[in-house]
C-alpha cells in the first residue's frame, strides 16, 4: 500500500511539475507572437470572443483608424500592429469604453493609435479580455500603407503654374504639396483637400497654385495628411516670354493686343510700351508697389521722363514705354478709373 501511494504520489508530483513548465513557456521577457494567446483564470470558463477585424484591409493611409467586431462581455481589446519597419510597431491595451465599445453590442470598435506606419506592407491583431483572462487572437489582417505617386509636372514646362498632379491616397482627409524652385525652399507649401483637389472618391489629384514657379530647376513633393512625404518629382521651367510687349488703354480697361488680357509678360531688361490710341476719355497709367526701372513718354502733351505716364490722365493720342531690368510683378491702374488695372510679368 504504501508503494502504491508512493507511486502516485510521484506521478501527481510529475504532472503538477509538467503544468508548471507548460504555464511559464514563453513568460521569460514577457514578448509573445501575437498567434500565441495565454490565458487566466479557470480554464472551465469560455474563452473572450475571437475579434473579427474589419479595417484596415488593403490599401490605407500611414495613420488609419483601427476596427474591428465587438463582443458582449469583453472588457477590454488588446491591439497588435506590425509595419513595414518591424514587428509590434503598436502594441496597447484598451478599454472597451475607450475604443467605442462598452456593451460589446455596437456595430464596431474603433481606435487610432496616433501613429505613423512605415510604407509598405503590414498586418495587425486584436484579441478580446474579458473577467477571466485573454481570448485567442483574431486572424491577421493585411494592409498597405500608399503614399501619393505623383505624375506632372515632370521635365520640361513652359509656364510657371503648372498644374500639379498625383494619385490619391484610399482613406486621405487632406494633402500637403510643397514645391522648391530655384529661388527659394518652400516656395510653395499648401493643404489642400480631397474635394478641392478633385479625388474626392479617389483617382488623380490635381491643384493649380497661383503663385508662380521661377525659371530654372524645381522639385515637388506631396503627402497625405500628415503622413510620409512621396519621392520627390523634378522639373525644369522654360518661359519663352518675348523680351518686349504692348499695353494699350481703351475705354475702359487696358488689354494686350497678343493675348486679349491685360497682362504683358517679359524677360528682366525688356519694355512694354503703354497707349492710348482712340477714346473718348482720360487714360493713364500709375504702377503700385513695384516701380519700373524708367519710363518716358514718346507722344503726348507732354513728352520725356514721367511717373506715372502720362503725369495726369489724358485724351487719346499719347504714348511711351517703361524698362523693367528686375524680376517681379508689376501692378498698374488709371488714376481716372481705379477699377482700370493691369500687370507686367517680368521673368
Amino acid at each position: 500500500m504504501s508503494r502504491e501511494l508512493s507511486r502516485e504520489h510521484s506521478v501527481r508530483s510529475c504532472f503538477g511539475l509538467l503544468l508548471v513548465l507548460a504555464a511559464c513557456i514563453g513568460c521569460g521577457d514577457g514578448s509573445r507572437e501575437p498567434d500565441r494567446a495565454d490565458r487566466v483564470g479557470d480554464l472551465s470558463e469560455p474563452l473572450a470572443t475571437q475579434p473579427t477585424l474589419l479595417a484596415p484591409i488593403g490599401d490605407t493611409t500611414n495613420s488609419p483608424v483601427f476596427r474591428w467586431s465587438a463582443a458582449p462581455g469583453t472588457l477590454s481589446y488588446r491591439l497588435w500592429v506590425d509595419d513595414a519597419s518591424g514587428p509590434r510597431v503598436v502594441d496597447r491595451t484598451l478599454l472597451a469604453s475607450a475604443v467605442g465599445c462598452p456593451t460589446g453590442t455596437e456595430p464596431e470598435c474603433a481606435y487610432s493609435p496616433g501613429y505613423v506606419l512605415a510604407p509598405g506592407v503590414g498586418k495587425f491583431w486584436v484579441l478580446g479580455i474579458d473577467s477571466a483572462g485573454p481570448g485567442p487572437w483574431s486572424a491577421a489582417a493585411n494592409f498597405f500603407v500608399s503614399v501619393p505617386k505623383l505624375i506632372a509636372p515632370a521635365g520640361a514646362v513652359s509656364t510657371g503654374t503648372p498644374t500639379y498632379q498625383w494619385n490619391s491616397v484610399p482613406g486621405a482627409t487632406s494633402y500637403q504639396l510643397w514645391v522648391d524652385d530655384s529661388t527659394q525652399k518652400a516656395k510653395i507649401k499648401q493643404v489642400v483637400t480631397p474635394t478641392d483637389a478633385g479625388c474626392a472618391s479617389g483617382g488623380i489629384c490635381s491643384d493649380t497654385p497661383s503663385t508662380a514657379v521661377a525659371p530654372g530647376n524645381a522639385k515637388w513633393w506631396v503627402r497625405a495628411g500628415t503622413g510620409v512625404w512621396s519621392a520627390p518629382l523634378s522639373f525644369n521651367v522654360t518661359i519663352n516670354a518675348p523680351i518686349n510687349a504692348t499695353i494699350n488703354a481703351f475705354d475702359f480697361g487696358f488689354e494686350n493686343p497678343a493675348t486679349g488680357d491685360n497682362t504683358a509678360t517679359i524677360t528682366a531688361g525688356g519694355v512694354v510700351t503703354f497707349s492710348y490710341p482712340s477714346g473718348g476719355n482720360l487714360h493713364n497709367v500709375e504702377f503700385t508697389d513695384l516701380q519700373p526701372t524708367m519710363c518716358t513718354q514718346t507722344a503726348g502733351p507732354i513728352t520725356g521722363a514721367v511717373p506715372p505716364l502720362p503725369t495726369f490722365p489724358t485724351p487719346q493720342g499719347w504714348s511711351g514705354v517703361c524698362r523693367f531690368n528686375t524680376p517681379g510683378t508689376y501692378g498698374f491702374f488709371c488714376q481716372a478709373h481705379s477699377f482700370e488695372v493691369g500687370t507686367v510679368v517680368v521673368h
